[in-house]
């Protein structure tokens, strides 16, 4: 009996041995949670405004890419444009020349020729010659 009485107490004190390190275990645990509770929230705030930033700059890459996409439309646009311009140019510039050679061919010789026509460069500056 005196044996089951001392084993007894044995494990009534290896019982609050392991309460009391549960219990300083929490209070270290609590005493993590409220130092690391503002850095948590700190972070948190920092990442709803991260996420606020990263949606703006998504809206933006977007719509630079539609005006990049537009602005390509445009410059393949315009290209077509200046190619459309030099033929037109180029026709008319073949035209003028056998309007010319059939006037010159058709003209009698006692005829004086045309004063020269003043011709432009590209940036529209008159040249003086033909």
């Amino acid at each position: 009996i005196l044996a089951n009485r001392q084993s007894a107490q044995r494990s009534r004190v290896r019982k609050l041995q392991y309460i009391s390190e549960l219990e300083r275990s929490v209070t270290s645990l609590q005493t993590e949670v409220s130092a690391l509770s503002p850095r948590v929230a700190f972070l948190d705030h920092q990442r709803l405004l991260l996420n606020v930033d990263n949606s703006a700059l998504k809206q933006r890459i977007a719509a630079l890419a539609q005006d990049k996409l537009f602005k390509d439309a445009h410059q393949e646009a315009l290209k077509k444009e200046i190619e459309r311009l030099r033929k037109v140019y180029h026709e008319q510039s073949i035209k003028k020349m056998d309007d010319r050679a059939a006037g010159a061919a058709a003209a009698p010789p006692h005829q004086a020729a045309a004063p020269p026509v003043a011709a432009f460069n590209r940036r529209g500056n008159c040249t003086g010659e033909e």
